[in-house]
C-alpha cells in the first residue's frame, strides 16, 4: 500500500479548498497533519479518514434534519 504524503499546498488541492483555509483548519487541529521541522505534512490516507468522516456527519445531520 502506498502512503502517499502531500504538503500543504498539495493538501488543500485535493481537499478542493482554498490554501488558506487549510491553514486555519490545521490552527484549529481539524484537519490530520504533522510536521518536520517548519513543514506541514499531510498522509493522504489520513485525509481520506478525515472525508469519510465529514461525509459521515454530513449524512447524518441530513437523516437527522429529514426526522423533524
Amino acid at each position: 500500500m502506498e502512503n502517499k504524503i502531500f504538503d500543504s499546498r498539495e493538501a488543500a488541492a485535493y481537499l478542493h479548498i482554498c490554501y488558506d483555509t487549510l491553514v486555519r483548519s490545521v490552527r484549529k487541529n481539524e484537519i490530520p497533519h504533522f510536521k518536520v521541522g517548519r513543514k506541514l505534512l499531510f498522509r493522504k490516507d489520513s485525509l481520506d479518514e478525515f472525508i469519510r468522516k465529514q461525509e459521515d456527519g454530513a449524512n447524518d445531520d441530513l437523516h437527522t434534519a429529514a426526522q423533524n
